[in-house]
């Protein structure tokens, strides 16, 4: 069904798992037996998980804020059968009970309650007659509308489609769904799962996709039973004990004391070049780092540069997804982490990455409990708008019989957000963009950011032993 090679797609990497698991062992780092997660009964309501709660939360304040989405494009090139592709959407709305599920009040409770089926409808929108220039422009207005429609969480669905058709063999296929059902690693399942469910329709053959072990309900009611069991108290004491590394505004932008303004969320994008590119492969290669370490190290230099502090951290998703009957498991589970960096004493590169691999190790190791929780402590207080991710290198592309299916990126959706650094690594380039809010930034300061991260990336590789009170001006 797919390209043979893009086969087995995963939210995340099973073999980096695993590779982390042995760096733990190694470590002396002992690993916990994993009993199984209880099922439920389907129709039982339960309670929200603090990622969830935290989600309702935003959208009762404000329903209409812009980012509160999670958005796939997909480009469907060949003969489509709309018939089958409205029926493979619908087999995910049963397969995945997230996928039919709203929320509601109940005794006094915010609880999801899951539908025992919903008829998602495929909204049909054609373009084919208009000329190329009015296309391009109807196009984009329907996706940005498609992107940013507003749902309310206590109807069904939560969960949108939309067929745009340019020409008898080019369709666009938008899907929305509210962050409270979907997070970034959940559209990865959607995809994969459309395509071998159309596949098979159309072919007439049953679908190969194993039964779901657990329901997203089963995770939420077991991840709150640990909570009060116990089983978090160990991470939350040393989340505790983690200083707060927080980046006031006023130090990062000539705006400092500014408000943030909802919905003015814009990209400006990076580009660190052939050159640089291939450099942070060989620095990897040669020291025993990730370009995802590279990539972090540099980005937190440059906010303790703009800062003035010596101890930066950022904020970066984890999948949250270790566990075998999740990683097919649509539903907001991945979790924020807070990374540090220790930056004192006018330390090297060479040390800084080394201070940087203990902390990605002590962050990874206490990773489970959900962000919501530390931040609830009266103990913690750790604000996380500065954020770091690494995406997909390669847009995912899908063959369905005479259907090919290519992810393609939306310009508008869920944010990382009030500043964040957002890579991807290609086979030719590390490319990507910075997010941030216009109510908090300029694009001029963020035009010079975005320079002086590539500045600082080619400082920081040319010199490993440089330390960083002695590294040149990074203005360009």
């Amino acid at each position: 069904m797919k390209d043979s090679s893009k086969s087995k797609i995963q939210p995340f990497s099973v073999e980096k798992q695993r590779l982390f698991e042995q760096l733990l062992r190694d470590s002396g780092i002992a690993l916990p037996p994993r009993l199984p997660i209880p099922n439920r009964s389907a129709a039982e309501p339960c309670r929200l998980t603090p990622a969830q709660e935290r989600l309702w939360k935003a959208w009762h304040a404000d329903p209409r804020r812009i980012g509160q989405n999670e958005v796939v494009r997909l480009r469907l090139s060949g003969s489509l059968n709309v018939t089958a592709l409205d029926e493979a959407l619908n087999s995910l709305v049963r397969r995945h009970e997230l996928l039919r599920t709203r929320f509601v009040e109940s005794d006094g409770l915010l609880v999801q309650q899951a539908a025992a089926s919903v008829n998602l409808e495929v909204s049909l929108a054609d373009l084919s007659r208009l000329p190329a220039s009015a296309q391009v422009t109807n196009c984009e207005r329907l996706c940005g509308e498609q992107a940013d429609m507003v749902f309310a969480l206590e109807r069904l669905p939560l969960f949108s489609s939309r067929l745009i058709a340019l020409s008898s063999h080019e369709q666009l296929l938008m899907l929305t769904l509210h962050q409270i059902i979907c997070d970034d690693w959940s559209k990865k399942i959607l995809v994969d799962e459309l395509s071998r469910s159309y596949e098979s329709i159309t072919a007439g053959v049953p679908c190969s996709l194993n039964e779901l072990e657990v329901g997203y309900g089963d995770f939420a009611m077991w991840q709150r039973s640990r909570f009060e069991a116990g089983d978090f108290d160990l991470d939350l004491e040393y989340w505790r004990q983690q200083p707060a590394g927080g980046l006031p505004h006023g130090r990062l932008s000539a705006r400092g004391g500014r408000e943030a303004v909802s919905g003015s969320v814009k990209r400006h994008k990076v580009n660190l070049g052939e050159a640089a590119s291939r450099h942070v492969r060989r620095t990897g290669r040669r020291e025993g780092l990730t370009p995802y370490m590279i990539l972090l190290t540099g980005w937190q230099v440059l906010l303790s540069r703009y800062s003035g502090q010596e101890e930066v951290a950022v904020g970066t998703m984890v999948a949250n997804r270790n566990r075998t009957e999740l990683r097919s498991l649509v539903g907001p589970l991945s979790n924020l982490l807070l990374i540090k960096l220790d930056l004192s004493g006018n330390p090297s590169f060479r040390v800084i990455f080394r201070r940087l691999k203990e902390s990605l190790i002590e962050a990874f190791e206490h990773q489970e409990i959900p962000r919501e929780w530390v931040v609830a402590d009266p103990a913690v207080d750790c604000p996380l708008d500065v954020t770091f991710a690494m995406e997909d290198a390669e847009a995912l592309t899908y063959q369905a019989g005479d259907l090919k299916i290519l992810e393609e990126e939306p310009e508008t959706g869920a944010c990382h957000g009030h500043l964040a650094l957002v890579l991807r690594e290609t086979e030719r380039v590390i490319e990507g963009r910075i997010e941030y809010d216009s109510g908090l930034f300029d694009q001029e300061e963020i035009t010079q950011m975005a320079a002086g991260y590539q500045k600082l990336i080619e400082v920081m590789l040319a010199d490993l032993d440089c330390r960083i009170m002695n590294m040149p001006p990074l203005a360009v």
